[in-house]
């Protein structure tokens, strides 16, 4: 089950494509998140965060980039959003299938580790991240 394949994931952007329109809510990720983060068995993943997006690749194939997302796709919004020094999570509410999509991630400072996790109604993603 850690493994996501392209279908699925084409299958989490087809619950976020049903209208278009612009976004409510920017995301805001914490400054020890930043950057690229790998999967630290080797795993085709990639995780690209920015100060107000978050990006996933698979193979160097971006998969899904949840700032575009909420800004073509109104009935997606952030429905909540936190952070502390450690932790940091998102919840995204489909307004029009009324179901939640989950990013969390911990990072661990002794490692420079996060455990970054994205879930949907159907699909887990559960990936250990470093830096190289």
């Amino acid at each position: 089950m850690r493994k996501f394949s392209l279908v699925v994931l084409v299958a989490i952007l087809a619950l976020m494509t049903a209208c278009s329109g612009s976004p409510n809510g920017r995301i805001a990720t914490p400054s020890w998140f930043q950057g690229e983060w790998y999967d630290t068995e080797g795993d085709p993943f990639t995780v690209s965060v920015k100060k107000d997006n978050i990006m996933i690749y698979q193979n160097n194939q971006l998969l899904i980039d949840f700032k575009s997302s909420l800004a073509l796709y109104d009935h997606v919004i952030i429905d909540s959003q936190g952070s502390t020094d450690t932790s940091y999570q998102v919840t995204f509410f489909n307004t029009s299938t009324r179901q939640y999509m989950y990013i969390n991630a911990t990072y661990t400072e002794s490692s420079d580790t996060v455990v970054f996790e994205y879930r949907d109604p159907t699909q887990f993603l559960g990936i250990l991240l470093g830096r190289r």
